[in-house]
């Protein structure tokens, strides 16, 4: 289980209880739902915002653990702090070869997508065998595997 709380969906049942209920029965009704929605919408947005951080910040710390303990081992636990800098420059640009190289690629993979999920909402004469085809090919793409 995750150390970062879910967003909660009673959360926002709660603000929503709390926020546009109580102005329902007012004559300038309209003008409180909208100005109480602007504010419901900022309060989700936030609590939506502040959880993805939450992963984000997670999912970092456990891949930076991870690669390092990997590198230990690669190298022998060589200490990293005793590489030499024109060394330690090197591995960087290689890493940053290897980053452009893997986001070119997932690029040209994402357009590949973008094609045939637009060749399947635009075919108005669509059959079950087209669907599946496209679903199919959508698949093998996102993970390379054909079922």
């Amino acid at each position: 289980m995750s150390r970062v709380e879910k967003f909660n969906i009673v959360d926002l049942n709660l603000a929503f209880k709390s926020h546009i209920e109580p102005y329902v029965e007012e004559d300038d009704c309209v003008y409180q739902l909208r100005k109480k929605s602007t504010l419901l919408r900022r309060f989700i947005l936030y609590r939506m915002s502040s959880f993805l951080l939450e992963q984000i910040k997670l999912a970092t710390c456990d891949l930076l653990d991870r690669k390092y303990r990997a590198g230990v081992q690669a190298y022998q636990g060589t200490k990293l702090w005793t590489m030499p800098a024109a060394r330690v420059v090197e591995n960087a640009i290689e890493e940053t070869i290897d980053q452009i190289t893997y986001l070119l690629t997932l690029r040209q993979s994402m357009r590949v997508i973008m094609e045939l999920a637009y060749k399947g909402m635009t075919d108005l004469e669509l059959t079950n065998p087209t669907a599946r085809e496209n679903c199919r090919a959508i698949w093998y793409t996102i993970t390379g595997k054909d079922k």
